[in-house]
């Protein structure tokens, strides 16, 4: 039977406890009791394992904390000295995600459409905006006043009639191409993130969480778009 020492063994994920001192970004303040830190030295050594080669930032976790911000070192891939004589090109990349306080881990082993115009749908996450009730009341206030009478229906129409290009003027300019505005945020996020865990203080916290915001209103925006049931206008 084949050993398992033998074997191109790889451990990866959140082992919760840093491995050395300098994965701490506060250690000139001192990591108080080491006895977690040495125990997993210890245990790396006996199992003979080593970090496999990787990229990104050295803090893979954050507290996201303002007054007392802090970035360690939590996650890793581990991997036995078999695993880099069978994927010698093998790495780790470490990046942001935008969900967790952890970075996620992506291991290498080796080395659209444009859309169709479509009639006038108005949605409701657009009369959510600041802009959207002064727009209408513009509108609405700038054509012929409604009063029961034969003509009130067809008023109505034309006033709605009216609204459409204001509404897809404004539908285009805050929330054109919902999906990539989706995903450049969500980059943007990302950076910031790595910004955090680069340098951990008030400053990268702060723009994080308000890029985190960002993203989060176009994330759900982009939801409701593609899970609309939207009102057709003509």
């Amino acid at each position: 039977m084949l050993s398992t020492s033998t074997l191109p063994w790889m451990i990866i994920g959140d082992f919760n406890v840093v491995l050395a001192s300098e994965e701490h970004s506060r250690v000139a303040e001192g990591l108080g009791d080491q006895t977690g830190m040495r125990d997993f030295q210890l245990l790396i050594s006996e199992c003979e394992f080593t970090d496999l080669g990787y990229t990104g930032p050295v803090f893979t976790w954050w507290n996201h904390q303002d007054e007392v911000p802090i970035g360690k070192k939590l996650d890793r891939a581990m991997v036995k000295s078999a695993w880099c004589e069978t994927y010698p090109q093998s790495c780790a990349t470490f990046e942001t995600n935008g969900i967790s306080d952890h970075s996620r881990c992506l291991v290498k082993i080796a080395d659209g459409v444009q859309e169709k115009k479509h009639h006038f749908q108005f949605f409701n996450y657009l009369a959510e905006h600041p802009q959207f009730l002064d727009i209408v009341s513009e509108v609405w206030n700038a054509t012929e006043p409604i009063f029961q009478s034969r003509s009130a229906l067809k008023l109505f129409h034309r006033k709605l009639k009216l609204l459409k290009p204001y509404l897809r003027a404004l539908n285009g300019e805050k929330y054109g191409d919902i999906t990539q505005r989706t995903k450049l945020a969500f980059e943007v996020l990302c950076a910031r993130q790595e910004d955090a865990l680069r340098n951990p203080c008030r400053e990268t916290f702060q723009a994080e969480h308000l890029a985190l915001g960002e993203w989060q209103n176009f994330a759900e925006v982009e939801e409701r778009f593609f899970t609309r049931s939207p009102t057709l206008a003509g």
